[in-house]
């Protein structure tokens, strides 16, 4: 994730969920051989996010009420691992100062947590007085999880303080999952109650009793120290809130079962495998009422195979009885009576609508691993709505969203299924399926001459095995190729000659190319990935890069110059690092006005970025970690550039 910082308390677990944070400082940081760098951060990168907002709901605002003295308890950074009760009443309980923030956020939030079937608390029917009474005791103390939007004048309000010492009591008595959100605020500052939090808390304090104080800083200098999010480090509005929205489901649907059988390493008892289907099916250890007898007899058809139980039960989770009845003569007939996994895995892959399963092969032959915005951008054209296929896959717990690098990640199971499926649509003749994962399949197919390859729409060779392919019109029959992923040498560099018009993502990792040749024709090109290449210069002329939003040209050391960009208007991420004979950036990189990511690092040779960067006013992140040779002064940066690293002979313009 972007930012995280090393200070943090870990990841808190409950049978709620675990939100990964960015924490603590005034500065990002980036650790480069064993050296910390600060990352300046701009004021226009903290006003963008004045659009945070928060749960509104006709929540009125909290500020100026006092609240009665509250049990004071030894707070301490990790919750124990005791587990909130089965029954919590709801699973999130947002807590936050209305003044601070704005309706646009909470709108959006509450829309996303709706489309993901997550329960917030809403607590417009609670009446304000001069303490949080037990109602609102009840609510807290009932939800699975509590997030906390601290803002600059959170602590203006006694209302917000003492809600923030009863859910740190939670924290520590229960196990309740708390996830901060540091909004247009430093988590120093609230640690430290220093600066304008201070100053603001400090005001807060006069004429209260030392000991209601000394609760609130407690709670206060804690809740600091959990790992949450920091608003600042988040591009935009709607990405942030559809990884908070997607982390809670996650974690409300599959680590709170996880996190509960993850010390299996046998099978589990009969008892441990329903508790297993039900925490996936029901969110409890135990079937609803009602549901007994259909969930015994769903677990005796899928037997004890834990992924089997999770992907069941996330099948049947949030279905009426009736849903039930009608899958399970579908269940009987199509599952092996042993629980064979692929059977069970078969049955879930099957009660997709066309598209899902599209979707499903997609990542399963090619995506997988794959970042969730390049799955986006390169299928959003393939599909009429890729982000609601994600969800429903990630729902059926067919994929999962790694949290650490923001990945789509598929079991090795679900692979396997995946590829048999696609195998299946052509067992002897490869070059009539839709994708090709086999190394010895590709080259077969690659080195007919006379085969219909059309139906192909993607390669992907895993392996760092070369593909030996000598064939100059290797991708000649191949029209329809839209994915290609060929790391390795063994492939002829003419062949690209011969590549279809369609490419969407071209990777080719150690390629001998010197140079694209004239008739090369990104026009459809999401993402170009040619690490350690030895290209010269991609290409001679200006070419179509309107639908061009990533490009990875790092370690490619022979890399001398970069093509006319002036097309490349929604280039998102450029990636130069390690392009040691580099020697300066194409003026027309200032067409790229939707950039936000430029990785220079150890381009020694680089001597020039033009004056023109200063149009790309949406680039968030910039490193030029031993970039020896830029002697001269930049020209001015926008305002919301990050730059990883100072060099002793780097000047800012101003």
């Amino acid at each position: 994730m972007l930012g995280r910082s090393t200070d943090y308390a870990g990841p808190q677990i409950s049978c709620g969920k675990v939100i990964p944070m960015f924490h603590d400082g005034n500065f990002l940081s980036s650790s480069v051989n064993g050296i910390t760098v600060p990352c300046c951060v701009s004021a226009a990168a903290i006003c963008f996010y004045a659009l945070l907002g928060t749960v509104f709901f006709n929540r009125k605002s909290r500020s100026h009420q006092e609240n009665k003295t509250m049990a004071s308890s030894s707070l301490t950074r990790l919750a124990p691992p005791s587990s909130l009760p089965p029954n919590c009443k709801h699973q999130v309980f947002p807590s936050f100062h209305g003044v601070d923030v704005l309706e646009n956020f909470l709108s959006h939030i509450v829309k996303e947590f709706k489309s993901n079937a997550i329960d917030l608390f809403i607590d417009n029917n609670i009446e304000r007085s001069k303490s949080i009474g037990p109602a609102l005791i009840e609510a807290i103390r009932g939800s699975r999880v509590a997030i906390v939007l601290l803002s600059k004048n959170y602590a203006s309000s006694t209302w917000c303080l003492n809600e923030l010492v009863e859910i740190m009591e939670c924290r520590e008595e229960v196990g309740q999952t708390v996830i901060p959100i540091f909004y247009q605020v430093n988590p120093t500052d609230i640690k430290k109650q220093k600066s304008y939090f201070g100053k603001v808390f400090r005001k807060t304090c006069k004429g209260k009793r030392n000991e209601e104080i000394q609760r609130w800083k407690h709670a206060l200098t804690d809740v600091a120290q959990i790992e949450g999010y920091h608003s600042i480090n988040w591009f935009n509005e709607s990405e942030m809130i559809e990884y908070i929205a997607t982390d809670v489901s996650n974690k409300l649907n599959l680590s709170a079962p996880s996190s509960d059988f993850d010390g299996f390493v046998n099978f589990p008892s009969d008892d441990e495998a329903l508790q297993m289907f039900c925490m996936y099916a029901f969110d409890q250890k135990y079937p609803k009422d009602g549901f007994e007898e259909l969930a015994c007899e769903v677990v005796s058809l899928v037997g004890r195979l834990p992924l089997g139980l999770k992907v069941m039960g996330s099948y049947f989770r949030g279905s009426f009885e009736q849903e039930w009845t009608e899958a399970l003569p579908k269940l009987r007939t199509h599952l092996d009576r042993d629980g064979e996994i692929a059977s069970i895995l078969k049955f879930s892959y099957d009660s997709l609508c066309d598209e899902d399963k599209r979707l499903f092969l997609h990542i399963a032959c090619f995506f997988n691993c794959e970042k969730v915005g390049i799955v986006e951008d390169c299928l959003a054209k393939c599909f009429s709505d890729v982000r609601h296929g994600r969800r429903v896959l990630a729902k059926k717990s067919l994929i999962s969203i790694n949290m650490d690098w923001g990945t789509i990640e598929m079991t090795r199971l679900l692979v396997q299924l995946g590829r048999k499926i696609v195998r299946e649509q052509s067992v002897n003749e490869p070059g009539k399926r839709q994708f090709l994962n086999d190394a010895i399949e590709i080259c077969e197919v690659l080195s007919d001459d006379r085969a219909d390859s059309s139906s192909v729409i993607g390669i992907n060779v895993e392996t760092y095995e070369d593909v030996e392919c000598t064939s100059e019109r290797a991708f000649e029959r191949l029209h329809n190729l839209q994915f290609l992923r060929i790391p390795g040498k063994g492939v002829n560099p003419q062949s690209i000659n011969y590549i279809s018009q369609k490419l969407k993502v071209l990777i080719w990792l150690n390629s001998e190319m010197t140079c694209f040749p004239s008739n090369f024709n990104p026009k459809f090109l999401v993402k170009l990935e040619m690490m350690s290449s030895k290209l010269k210069k991609l290409w001679e002329e200006t070419k179509p890069l309107n639908n061009l939003k990533w490009m990875n040209l790092s370690r490619s050391r022979r890399l001398e110059e970069l093509p006319d960009l002036s097309t490349a208007t929604n280039l998102y991420d450029l990636d130069l690092s390690y392009c040691s004979s580099l020697v300066k950036l194409p003026s027309s990189i200032g067409n790229a006005i939707n950039l936000q990511s430029l990785h220079l690092s150890f381009c020694s040779n680089l001597v020039e970025i033009p004056p023109s960067i200063g149009n790309a006013v949406n680039i968030k992140k910039n490193s030029l970690i031993h970039c020896s040779s830029l002697l001269v002064s930049l020209p001015p940066l926008p305002d919301s550039l990050f730059l990883l690293a100072y060099q002793p002979n780097l000047r800012l313009a101003s």
